[in-house]
């Protein structure tokens, strides 16, 4: 359900030097609440719930929050043989009951945070599904995360891969200096006009005709073909194009005393197999994974194992399973589609071999993760088999972890003028009605700065608050005259968009 990417890099000291004064790390960050929409808790229709996900089920759960003084979230029941918790979400908070609207937090472990706008949760044992006949489908939410242990890595964003219900924002602070802030700068009725457009079947409605939310195109399961385009037409065009793209990142991992660090790159590019009519069969990726060895203690570097053959073949015969390989960014569920050359199963041996001190256990399943994102993204945000020129070269000349830095940031429709069906529409608006600032598929935190808020430290500077701006769902859309009004205005918002 959830497409959480937090990279937790551990604390290495209670204090640093920001400029000429020395600032103690915080014990916790508060958690303030601004309510700018039409739910004002003056009546139960109007209230606002919270809750909040029990980051993982183990008990006692990686969480210390608390509110109005020492009053702390509850679960439910503790399983001794299981070691968990009985709910996954924690009892609900009327917002309008919390004093200042704040919450202390000093851990906080891959916690979702769930609005509920209007009613509660029927069931706190699962997390809420997003169609109707799911338990907690039937209410109105919205949610967020966050990860705060400790580490100056710590971060949270705002989730809308999903489905979306309404626009939130975030903004950090070290007392009163504001450091990041994500938001969207449409309002509720401007996307619901646009994702309506996009796909009518997406939107999810309750008995009386009341919508819900829009159901993105990454949450429907294998068997339940997406209401949204086809990718089949850009991968036929793709291989008519004759175009290759050469998909290159790495990822780099520490031994587990320190002493060394690898570096696996990625060094594929793309083709095609096609049928006897010419139509695209499956989509190739060919070429090798190399690995450059860093020594920690004098900083020299070497050559290691280049790992041969390191192909990932994508079959797109059955249309519906490499569309949800595409939007959902993931492998899992489809394996039968793809097959992998034998270099990968040298990286695995490589990685699993105690004798090269990799510490990272997952790093084979990372580095395998990383090649997934680098051509699934290219499909979703349109890059390619796309010629077309930024700064004066063509985005086909570049290697694909360019793609993610281009300055001015350009993806989705920006690369893709003239065709609207070779770029994910959904993942499109919602990168367009944030500015980049929610996540629009599993992997956009790969795309310029990404939408990701830190949670303890950020531009040397510790974060003392997070400020999260709420306003109205899709369930109750005013005029847009007034939708302006609520949901920008009062916290005076610049709108304007970064150039790109």
């Amino acid at each position: 359900m959830k497409f959480l990417r937090l990279f937790l890099i551990a604390a290495t000291s209670l204090t640093i030097t920001a400029g000429t004064a020395m600032c103690q790390a915080p014990a916790y960050l508060d958690l303030i609440f601004n309510n700018f929409s039409s739910f004002t808790g003056n009546s139960a229709s109007e209230d606002i719930y919270l809750y909040f996900s029990n980051g993982g089920g183990a008990a006692p759960p990686p969480i210390d929050i608390t509110y109005n003084g020492n009053s702390t979230l509850t679960y439910g029941t503790y399983q001794q043989e299981s070691n968990t918790l009985t709910n996954y979400l924690s009892n609900g908070i009327r917002l309008a009951d919390v004093t200042n609207q704040t919450f202390r937090v000093t851990t906080a472990s891959s916690v979702a945070i769930y609005l509920a706008y209007g009613s509660q949760f029927s069931t706190l044992a699962t997390a809420p599904g997003f169609f109707t006949n799911s338990s907690g489908g039937l209410t109105v939410f919205q949610n967020f995360e966050i990860t705060r242990t400790g580490g100056n890595g710590d971060q949270g964003n705002l989730t809308n891969i999903n489905y979306f219900t309404a626009p939130l924002s975030i903004t950090s602070y070290n007392g009163t200096t504001q450091l990041q802030q994500t938001q969207f700068n449409k309002s509720t009725s401007q996307i619901y006009s646009a994702l309506e457009t996009i796909s009518p079947a997406s939107k999810i409605v309750d008995g009386n005709g009341t919508t819900l939310r829009f159901v993105g195109p990454s949450t429907y399961p294998p068997a339940q073909v997406p209401p949204f385009q086809s990718f089949i037409p850009y991968m036929n065009a793709a291989n008519t194009s004759g175009i290759s793209n050469i998909i290159q990142n790495s990822n780099a991992f520490n031994t587990s005393n320190g002493s060394y660090n690898y570096n696996f790159t990625l060094n594929l590019t793309t083709s095609f197999t096609t049928d006897g009519g010419g139509n695209a069969t499956a989509l190739v990726l060919s070429g090798n994974i190399t690995t450059q060895v860093k020594n920690n203690g004098n900083g020299s570097f070497t050559t290691g194992p280049t790992f041969e053959n390191a192909s990932i073949t994508i079959n797109m015969t059955d249309a519906d399973n490499f569309n949800g390989i595409v939007y959902g960014q993931a492998f899992g569920q489809y394996l039968d589609d793809v097959t992998f050359g034998a270099g990968w199963t040298s990286l695995d041996a490589f990685v699993a071999d105690p004798a090269n001190g990799i510490e990272n256990s997952n790093a084979y399943n990372i580095t395998q993760n990383l090649a997934i994102g680098e051509i699934t993204s290219a499909i979703l945000m349109g890059f390619l088999a796309n010629d077309t020129l930024v700064g004066g070269t063509p985005l086909s000349d570049m290697p694909s972890d360019e793609w993610w830095k281009l300055d001015p940031l350009q993806a989705f429709s920006e690369v893709q003028p003239t065709n609207d069906e070779y770029y994910n529409q959904w993942g499109n608006e919602i990168y367009d009605a944030s500015t980049n600032g929610s996540y629009s598929i599993p992997y956009a935190d790969r795309l310029g700065t990404g939408p990701l808020v830190n949670s303890v430290f950020f531009d040397n500077q510790y974060v003392t608050s997070w400020q999260v701006g709420i306003y109205d769902p899709v369930s109750v859309i005013p005029e847009p005259s007034t939708v302006a009004l609520i949901a920008f205005g009062a916290m005076g918002f610049a709108l304007a968009r970064r150039k790109r």
